[in-house]
């Protein structure tokens, strides 16, 4: 007669989590496929800027609104990021959009 055993048990183990909640942002654009970003340094990547709060994307928003209209150009995102005070009222060159990150 045939004896069935039952492998050895693992010992529990810590489980990878991925995508645990939280992970949407808000993001600035000049254009549905234009996100605003920045590049530190010269040999470094460039990142998208992305902000948990709402609140913080429209402020920076009209910061860069105000540079443009006060500069006719926007602000150059490589190295340090100097930007005047954000404008009062809506957006008009940019907007924000919500997005998986």
């Amino acid at each position: 007669m045939a004896t069935i055993v039952a492998p050895p048990r693992r010992p529990p183990g810590r489980t990878l989590q991925t995508r645990r909640g939280g992970k949407f942002r808000w993001t600035i654009h000049t254009h549905p496929n234009h996100a605003f970003t920045v590049k530190m340094t010269e040999d470094a990547p460039t990142a998208i800027v992305g902000f948990r709060n709402v609140e913080h994307a429209l402020i920076v928003g009209k910061m860069i609104e105000s540079h443009y209209i006060k500069q006719k150009e926007w602000p150059d995102t490589t190295g340090k990021l100097i930007l005047p005070e954000p404008h009062e009222g809506d957006l008009e060159f940019v907007f924000t959009q919500m997005g998986l990150c």
